[in-house]
Formats: structure tokens, C-alpha cells, sequence
């Protein structure tokens, strides 16, 4: 549970801290580099397919100046739901790495070997009657 305890909803707003404890831990040896790697790359894993559907499924998603805001605001919900319900923790840093891997996700689909293939597979075909 990454430190957490069951049944408390933690809150930290203080950006990079919870990333600073876990690298802080690690140096220190109290944590395996597998479980900093583990948190670290979960939550750049956790809204990653987000960089891919929302642009195949809503052109607009194309837009830097769109897409951002839209995973931000969608990781920014569940964090609180998280807080409001007590199952987790209500981190900026999870809101920052979740962001991040949507993102990154989002600039590799720019890239050409891959622009047009997102394009064609998610294109809409015109019913006709």
C-alpha cells in the first residue's frame, strides 16, 4: 500500500514530496528500487492509454491546448475521489506522473510511424443506407 495505512485518506499538495520520499527512502535503504520503480512507473502507466484513446476518439483530443486540461481534470477527479472516499491518497504527484504518462503517450502517437496508423485505425467510416 505504498505506506499507506487502511481506511485513512492521506493528502499531500506539496509538489514532487511524495517522489522525493520514495527516491529519499531508497538512498537511504529503507525501500527496494523495485518498489520506487514500481510507484514511479504505475502512476506514469496509470492515465498512459488516455495519450492514445482520447485523441482516436475525439479529434479535438489533437490539441495540446484540449488534451492537457482533459487528462488533468480526469486525474484531478479521481484523486478526490480518492480523498472523499478514503480508498487511497489525494497526491499532487500522482496527479503530476498520471499527466505526464497520458502525455508522453500522447507526442509519441504524434510521431509519423505512428500518426497515421492511430489515424487509420480509429477512422470513422460513413454508414450508408
Amino acid at each position: 500500500a505504498f505506506g499507506r495505512t487502511a481506511g485513512t485518506a492521506g493528502l499531500n499538495t506539496q509538489p514532487l514530496l511524495t517522489i522525493h520520499n520514495y527516491l529519499r527512502a531508497y538512498e537511504l535503504g529503507n525501500i527496494s528500487l523495485k518498489w520506487v520503480l514500481v510507484n514511479l512507473a504505475g502512476n506514469l502507466a496509470a492515465f498512459a492509454p488516455m495519450g492514445f484513446f482520447l485523441p482516436a476518439l475525439y479529434p479535438k483530443q489533437r490539441n495540446l491546448f484540449v488534451f492537457v486540461p482533459t487528462v488533468t481534470v480526469m486525474v484531478a477527479l479521481v484523486e478526490a475521489l480518492q480523498y472523499l472516499t478514503r480508498t487511497g491518497s489525494c497526491d499532487v504527484d500522482d496527479l503530476i506522473l498520471n499527466t505526464t504518462g497520458a502525455f508522453a503517450v500522447w507526442l509519441v502517437c504524434l510521431l509519423p510511424p505512428f500518426h497515421g496508423w492511430v489515424r487509420r485505425i480509429t477512422a470513422v467510416k460513413k454508414k450508408g443506407f
